[in-house]
């Protein structure tokens, strides 16, 4: 027996499957226009959200990224300067092995001036301003990690007798700037009277006539060059930048760090101190510090060294995964053209198929039931 179907329901039933044929012609040329199958969560919610994982992955790769650039950068400019700076360390370590076996007063006079010019070189090195901050300036790298002082308090020296002469710490006193008390400072001496002073090589003689005896004693005065380097607060502070996760890199030296905290400096300013009191005992004494200086800064420079390559390799490592992860991202949401294409055309041929089921039916009438 035949079934007699209504009209309308064959016009309504045509009317769902033309729709849902536009709409995924509309979606398929979307897909191709746009090179991207998912454009919103509902187009598939799973490969959503795993795009949306990758992604983040990327933009975090991008600022590993950037911090490597910068580090490396940092780094690279803190290189050279170490490197300035070691060169500078065997230069006076050269020179004083020289002086210690060779070479006049006045030769020794003549190789202090030049020690104190490298000295004042190499404190120029660890302010070494780069980008509008210090290299070696750790935290605080607004501020010059290394200053020169010029001022000595309260240096504490021992009479045996009246008469006798103590050599201070440092050569090239400024003239008229010697103070000497007791060790409680409760009593101050006068020059001419009580003693008298080489300011070239920096000793106190007392005079027998004077009021000062055998005991304990103090000097302030200030020096014509640097007697001393003062260090920033901060200057020990080590930055660290986030590149990779929970990977970090130190991308900074500090002047404490590269000084030895202070001792590489100090071995300079004791060797320009005795070149000018020609002291060739004191100049051989100190090479063993400058050799250390020059280890130590050696041993600094290779550090610096092994962070720029493991940079480079952490770079590496992020331009590989972000290649990987692109393509993995590019499988879940792109185009894939030829399908697209082909089924374009099933598609269509569906919706023409359709409207022209819709044509025919719209033409029935009574006289097709008579």
């Amino acid at each position: 027996m035949a079934i007699r179907v209504p009209t309308n329901y064959l016009r309504a039933n045509l009317q769902t499957v033309m729709s849902g044929a536009i709409s995924r012609i509309l979606r398929v040329q979307n897909d191709i226009a746009t090179g991207r199958t998912v454009r919103a969560a509902s187009d598939d919610p799973l490969a959503a959200i795993e795009i949306l994982d990758i992604r983040s992955t990327m933009r975090r790769n991008s600022q590993y990224s950037k911090n490597i650039v910068d580090a490396q950068e940092n780094l690279v400019a803190t290189e050279t300067g170490v490197q300035s700076s070691l060169e500078l360390l065997m230069q006076i370590k050269e020179i004083a092995l020289s002086a210690a076996n060779d070479g006049t007063a006045i030769d020794r006079d003549s190789v202090g001036a030049h020690i104190d010019s490298l000295l004042e070189d190499l404190v120029n090195l660890g302010n070494l301003n780069h980008r509008d901050h210090y290299l070696f300036g750790g935290k605080n790298y607004n501020t010059p990690p290394l200053t020169l002082q010029t001022s000595v308090s309260s240096e504490p020296f021992t009479l045996g007798a009246p008469g006798d002469t103590v050599d201070l710490a440092n050569a090239r006193i400024a003239a008229g700037s010697v103070i000497v008390m007791n060790d409680t400072g409760t009593v101050t001496y006068t020059e001419g009277t009580d003693y008298t002073v080489d300011y070239a090589t920096g000793a106190v003689t007392t005079l027998g006539a004077g009021a000062m005896g055998a005991g304990n004693y103090a000097v302030t005065y200030e020096t014509e060059t640097a007697s001393a380097i003062d260090f920033n607060a901060d200057s020990a502070d080590f930055i660290t930048r986030v590149v990779g996760s929970e990977y970090g890199v130190e991308v900074n030296e500090t002047a404490h760090s590269l000084f030895a905290g202070g001792a590489s400096l100090e071995a300079v300013i004791d060797l320009k101190n005795a070149l000018w009191k020609n002291d060739s005992a004191a100049v051989q004494a100190l090479l063993p510090e400058l050799d250390a200086a020059i280890e130590g800064m050696t041993e600094r420079l290779g550090s610096i060294g092994g962070r720029v390559e493991e940079l480079y390799h952490r770079a590496n490592l992020i331009d590989e995964m972000n290649i990987r992860l692109d393509e993995l991202k590019s499988n879940l949401e792109d185009t894939d053209l030829a399908f697209a294409a082909l089924q374009l055309s099933t598609e269509q041929a569906a919706y023409e198929s359709a409207l022209s089921a819709s044509a025919r039916l719209m033409t029935i009438n009574l006289t097709h039931f008579l």
